[in-house]
């Protein structure tokens, strides 16, 4: 099963292209009235937009942002409509349910990007300083390096950023159980939205930063339990395991939604291999390990 472009929320207004495109011109010529303006307007104006529209829009904010990067209003517009977009998308995938408008503006409340200091390092909420913090009260923080800038996408990286501390997030609310520990479904959820916003090839060359080396190794070892191969049920405390392993389901059974359904039932707390037998997949008994 080939895997999806990201999907994007449903247009839910009149077209915003001609919008956009007088913001973005504005802004790039240095119109700084105007760019307020529009800066103002935006939030309701994404809202309305096409999916198309809506990815030009977080585009060009992510280029306004990082060329005028001492001009803030850019980078912290762009983080609110980053959440706003990336939860119209995952909560189908999460949660299996359409987002409605009154849990959209809950989390976006409970969500907020933190721009880290030299301070947070030695008396921080977390030292170090974490990626992102979810929180028991349902609250997200994401946290903002300096160097933003030289992240391969902002966009992306923050979009599967919120996925994970949204996953812990359902944790804490009792709908996902902790029983494979607090990490690995909300890595796997991380991975599975960066295979459809890289690719596994993009992810293999670093265009999410925080997905690599010996996370990629476990998803592949994820990979060959759907396969029979050698691995066990317990191996899924591993990070990373539960996305392999969804993903190669979702590859033979030709059904990319099958790697989300099986992350949600196994992080319910389903058993894989019952997980797996109910999307049509029997999951071969690992062959014994070589002796040594």
């Amino acid at each position: 099963a080939a895997v999806p472009a990201a999907a994007a929320a449903s247009a839910r207004g009149p077209p915003a292209a001609a919008g956009v495109e007088e913001f973005l011109s504005a802004a790039r010529r240095g119109d700084s009235e105007t760019s307020r303006a529009w800066l103002d307007r935006l939030p309701a104006l994404f809202d309305g937009a096409s999916p198309d529209e809506r990815s030009r829009i977080l585009r060009g904010l992510e280029s306004l942002a990082v060329a005028n990067r001492k001009q803030t209003a850019y980078r912290k517009t762009l983080q609110t409509l980053v959440v706003r977009d990336e939860l119209s998308q995952i909560e189908p995938k999460l949660r299996a349910r359409p987002l409605t408008e009154g849990r959209a503006r809950e989390v976006e409340a409970a969500t907020n990007f933190h721009d880290v200091r030299w301070h947070d390092h030695l008396a921080g909420e977390v030292v170090p300083v974490p990626e992102g913090i979810a929180r028991d009260d349902l609250t997200v923080t994401l946290n903002v390096r300096r160097k933003w800038t030289k992240l391969p996408s902002f966009t992306d990286y923050y979009r599967t950023l919120f996925t994970h501390e949204y996953t812990h997030r359902l944790q804490y609310e009792g709908e996902y159980k902790i029983n494979l520990g607090a990490e690995p479904s909300a890595v796997s959820a991380e991975m599975l939205r960066g295979v459809e916003l890289a690719g596994l090839d993009g992810l293999r060359q670093g265009r999410l930063p925080l997905l690599g080396g010996v996370l990629l190794q476990m998803f592949d070892a994820g990979r060959a339990w759907a396969r029979g191969e050698r691995r066990v049920d317990s191996d899924f405390f591993f990070k990373g395991y539960l996305a392999g392993a969804a993903y190669e389901l979702a590859m033979r059974t030709g059904r990319w939604e099958d790697a989300w359904a099986f992350h949600r039932a196994v992080s319910r707390g389903e058993s894989p291999r019952k997980a797996a037998a109910a999307l049509g997949a029997e999951i071969p008994a690992a062959a014994p390990a070589a002796s040594r």
